[in-house]
């Protein structure tokens, strides 16, 4: 059967601590490739920050 169990109510903090080295591994990954990574922040912003994002990096752009 291919389908997801519902996520515990709860987190045992042996997971916690799991996640958050997963986390820490993932932002070293996306901070090693720096396009992709920059990519895959660029997408987690909000579009208004998305927009305020790629003005300052226009401006930027055209200052040199």
């Amino acid at each position: 059967m291919n389908c997801l169990n519902p996520p515990p109510a709860y987190l045992e903090p042996g997971h916690i601590k799991q996640i958050d080295e997963m986390k820490i591994y993932l932002d070293k990954r996306l901070d090693d490739s720096k396009v992709e990574g920059l990519l895959v922040r660029f997408r987690e912003l909000s579009l208004t920050l998305q927009k305020q994002f790629l003005d300052i990096a226009q401006k930027t752009i055209d200052l040199r």
